[in-house]
């Protein structure tokens, strides 16, 4: 690439799909729509657009693609060290799908979080305020971010529980097996084996 006038380790050339943002190795369009979305919240609030605002915000919008996207090159340094070791095989997979899962759950919530202190739940739609006692509306619902954690929350839920009920009994319906067959493949499938028990249903 250097031979073309391309630093390998500023920018990777490619269309919208494939381009990487050099600083955190993240498809570039998941920046772009993350940074149009806090512009627009930005302006909901009245705050100008400066160029330090600007960068603020894609700081921001790269702090939530490293923390929701899986990247193997953030994993612990027990798993990489676990990674060398017989015994840690595919060990980057599991713990980069609980880090991502974690960060996906607190950044669903810190969206939908009412910026004052609130009696009860501060996620809801409308919250009762601490100091007055009434009942108002979630101010995250203005800044126009309680939508994006919402969904990103509810996105999350139905990957974690639907998906996978629905792959099981999609396997079922294509190959036709009946659940008596699942329950006979069950005694037959190892113990080390859980994530094909599971599929079993």
């Amino acid at each position: 690439m250097m031979d073309m006038g391309i630093e390998p380790g500023r920018y990777i050339v490619g269309n919208e799909l494939n381009s990487k943002n050099p600083v955190t190795g993240q498809p570039e369009f998941f920046l772009k729509k993350i940074v149009d979305r806090l512009k627009k919240a930005a302006v909901k609030q009245g705050i100008e657009t400066t160029p330090e605002v600007i960068q603020g915000l894609k700081q921001e919008a790269a702090n939530i693609v490293k923390n929701t996207v899986p990247n193997y090159a953030y994993v612990g340094s027990v798993v990489k060290t676990a990674r060398i070791l017989p015994i840690g095989n595919f060990m980057s997979f599991p713990s980069e799908i609980i880090r991502t899962t974690t960060n996906i759950a607190e950044q669903g919530l810190k969206e939908m979080k009412h910026s004052r202190p609130t009696k009860g739940s501060n996620v809801t739609p409308y919250v009762v305020d601490a100091e007055t006692g009434q009942l108002i509306k979630n101010d995250a619902m203005d800044r126009g971010t309680y939508g994006t954690g919402f969904k990103r929350l509810s996105g999350m839920a139905t990957t974690l529980t639907v998906v996978p009920a629905a792959t099981v009994e999609g396997a079922k319906w294509i190959y036709d097996v009946s659940e008596d067959e699942i329950q006979a493949l069950r005694q037959f499938v190892p113990d080390w084996s859980s994530m094909l028990r599971d599929l079993c249903g």
